[in-house]
């Protein structure tokens, strides 16, 4: 299966299926979370749960099955009100579900990735930092949610809309959004390993490879960096570790079939790479090479062999007179 669409099917949870999206509504809608806690006990925890749990959103309850619902979650003798909120959950849910529905059916309309819900973001991050408890240094390697939450609000207060661009997408041409071109500094070893953890945290939030797994492979690389040459030999550059990152992730594309994780937490992209990390193919990425030799150094020219070879002599110096001489 092509790279690119390994990387579609990242695990994204919708807004249907969001505990979290469905408790952030619940609070905004009700004003507090009672409601929520009683939908809870009932084992009602996303919009998908609360809208097939009375009637289906293409064959909605009569009045007196949504009633029984309303005495069922709330109580009997609940107020209007009470009942009143309960009902627009509902019908939000069922709403919210049609469309995602719709969505799959007719396929997406644009090549941009969907955006994580903001409750459900919010959520990931604190759960993943209160399992990575020994990771302290969050500044530096997530977006400051804060601001995440300015530019969601100002967007929803009818801020500027990004520009947007004719992309031809199955046989018809759609008006998409301009994707945002996020750029990290790499110039250092230091920056490399910040971005590479970076991608760790968002691949631990998407449940596509654990921390742990991620941050071994990260550690690899960059014992690479530091480990000393042998004689005549050059240290292994960034270059080299990136490269050898890159291979190892087209080697699981080849590999897996899906990416997201099954039902019980198991994560094939993560034993893919337990297991393909120490190919053959990837670690020849990680080599020393010979002192004044380079991967990206010009081929020889073999349909003249005789010029191949002087050029290769001009470079390297072997074969040559002064060498000869020095020897």
């Amino acid at each position: 299966m092509p790279l690119t669409a390994l990387l579609k099917q990242i695990s994204r949870k919708e807004v249907v299926d969001s505990e979290a999206s469905f408790k952030a509504r619940c609070s905004l809608v009700c004003g507090d979370l009672a409601i929520h806690g009683k939908l809870l006990a009932q084992q009602v925890k996303t919009f998908s749960d609360l809208a097939f749990a009375c009637g289906t959103p293409q064959a909605p309850p009569s009045e007196e099955d949504f009633n029984q619902f309303c005495d069922k979650i709330l109580g009997s003798g609940a107020s209007v009100g009470d009942a009143a909120k309960l009902r627009r959950l509902h019908f939000e849910s069922s709403a919210y579900v049609t469309a995602s529905l719709k969505a799959q059916v007719m396929g997406e309309t644009s090549e941009a990735p969907k955006k994580l819900p903001v409750a459900e973001k919010t959520a990931r991050v604190a759960n993943q930092r209160q399992r990575l408890k020994g990771k302290r240094s969050w500044s530096r390697h997530t977006v400051s949610l804060t601001l995440w939450h300015i530019k969601w609000k100002l967007t929803m207060l009818g801020g500027k809309e990004k520009s947007k661009v004719l992309t031809l997408h199955e046989s018809t041409v759609t008006l998409a959004p301009v994707a945002d071109q996020l750029t990290a500094s790499h110039a250092t070893s230091l920056e490399i390993q910040w971005c590479l953890q970076r991608r760790g945290l968002a691949y631990d939030m998407n449940q596509i490879i654990s921390w742990e797994t991620h941050e071994s492979w990260v550690s690899y690389l960059m014992q690479h960096l530091t480990r000393e040459a042998p004689p005549n030999y050059a240290s292994v550059g960034i270059n080299q570790i990136l490269k050898a990152d890159s291979e190892l992730f087209l080697l699981i594309a080849k590999e897996i079939t899906q990416v997201r994780a099954d039902s019980t937490g198991k994560m094939p992209v993560d034993e893919a790479m337990q297991k393909l990390r120490h190919d053959p193919r990837v670690v020849m990425r990680l080599l020393p090479l010979p002192k004044g030799q380079s991967s990206s150094a010009a081929p020889v020219d073999e349909t003249e062999p005789s010029r191949g070879r002087k050029r290769q002599r001009e470079r390297t110096g072997w074969g040559s007179s002064s060498s000869c001489e020095d020897g």
